[in-house]
C-alpha cells in the first residue's frame, strides 16, 4: 500500500485509508538531520526534524502539511521543490466559528482528496468510508488516554503527583519526558499536547455515519480537535480545564520549542486559566534535547508541587 506521509492531527488518517492509501503520521527525530535541510537560528527543531525526515522517507507517496504553523508553511516551500514526491499544502482556516469557515475546512477535504486520487488512490463510498472511520473510531476508543496515565505507569514506593503535559508537537527523543517526570514522582496524567489527546478528533455520531460520513468527518476533525491555534481559542481552555479537574491534576508542564511564538504566548494565559503552577520548559534550539537540564528543572518542579 502507498504511504501518505503527514503530522498535523487536521489530516483525517480515515480520509487517506478510505482512498486506498496508507497513513502514516510522521514523529520524526533529530538523528533524521544527518544532513541538515533547514539550519540556522529561529528555525523550530520539530520543523527541522520533520522536513528531513520526509525528504529521506523511503515508500511514501506522497507528503501533506499544512498552515496551522507559521514554520510548517514557510518550510513547505522548499519540500515541494526538494521531495522526489508529490506534496501539498492543506489551508486549515484559524478562525472556526462561522459557516465559511466549516465549508472551507470541507473545500480543502475535498482538495486532498483530489491529491490522493492523483497520488493512485480511489475516492470512497460513502459505505466504505463510514466502515474505515468506526474502525478508526473504536481503535481510538481501546486506546484511551497515552500510557503513561494509567495507575500501572506511576513511581512504585510513594504517592504519585499527577500533572499535565501542554504543547505542541513532539519528536521521539521528547518523550522521554514522560519517563523524567516518572523519575522524580510524578506521572503524566494528562498528555494534552497535539500528539496526545488535544490532537484527537470527537467521537463519530454514529448515527450520521449511515448518512453523511463525509459531513461528519469534518465536523469531527474541525470542531473536535483541542487546538491553541483557533482565534479565538477558549474552546481549548474549555477542553483543558474539564480535563485537569477531571484527572485532579496538580501541575502543569508546558512543553514548547524556542521561537514557537504560538506556545510562548500562551504560557501566562494557561497559568492564569489553569490556576495551577506551570513549568516552561523550553525545548532548546539544539537538535538533540538537553536532558540534563530538563532533569534539573523537573525535579524542582515536582518538588515543589509535593
Amino acid at each position: 500500500m502507498k504511504m501518505v506521509l503527514y503530522t498535523s492531527p487536521y489530516v483525517p488518517a480515515e480520509w487517506i485509508e478510505a482512498h486506498g492509501l496508507e497513513p502514516c503520521r510522521v514523529v520524526p527525530s533529530s538523528r533524521d538531520c544527518v544532513t541538515p535541510v533547514l539550519s540556522g537560528q529561529g528555525v523550530c527543531p520539530f520543523v527541522r526534524a520533520f522536513c528531513a525526515h520526509v525528504l529521506s522517507a523511503q515508500g511514501a507517496c506522497g507528503i501533506v502539511m499544512t498552515t496551522t504553523c507559521d514554520q510548517m508553511r514557510h518550510a513547505f516551500d522548499m519540500v515541494a521543490r526538494k521531495a522526489k514526491v508529490p506534496a501539498l499544502l492543506l489551508n486549515i482556516p484559524r478562525t472556526w466559528q462561522t459557516v465559511a469557515a466549516r465549508r472551507m475546512y470541507g473545500a480543502e477535504l475535498d482538495r486532498l482528496s483530489g491529491f490522493l486520487i492523483y497520488l493512485g488512490g480511489t475516492r470512497p463510498t460513502d459505505e466504505h468510508l463510514a466502515q474505515v472511520m468506526q474502525t478508526h473510531d473504536e481503535a481510538r476508543c481501546r486506546e484511551g488516554p497515552r500510557a503513561e496515565a494509567h495507575p500501572a505507569a506511576r513511581p512504585i514506593g510513594h504517592p504519585a503527583i499527577p500533572v499535565a503535559l501542554v504543547g505542541g508537537p513532539m519528536r521521539t527523543e521528547d518523550l522521554a519526558l514522560f519517563g523524567l517526570i516518572r523519575d522524580h514522582g510524578g506521572f503524566v496524567a494528562l498528555d494534552a499536547t497535539e500528539a496526545g489527546e488535544a490532537g484527537r478528533p470527537r467521537l463519530f455520531d454514529r448515527r450520521r455515519l449511515g448518512d453523511e460520513p463525509f459531513a461528519e468527518l469534518a465536523d469531527a476533525y474541525f470542531d473536535g480537535i483541542a487546538d491553541v491555534s483557533r482565534r479565538p481559542n477558549h474552546g481549548f481552555y474549555e477542553w483543558l480545564g474539564r480535563l485537569l479537574k477531571q484527572r485532579n491534576t496538580r501541575g502543569v508542564v508546558l512543553h514548547r520549542y524556542p521561537w514557537c511564538d504560538l506556545w510562548h504566548a500562551e504560557l501566562e494565559r494557561i497559568r492564569q486559566c489553569t490556576g495551577l503552577p506551570v513549568l516552561d520548559l523550553d525545548a532548546g534550539g539544539d537538535d538533540t534535547p538537553d536532558y540534563g537540564r530538563h532533569r534539573t528543572r523537573i525535579s524542582a518542579f515536582m518538588e515543589m508541587l509535593r
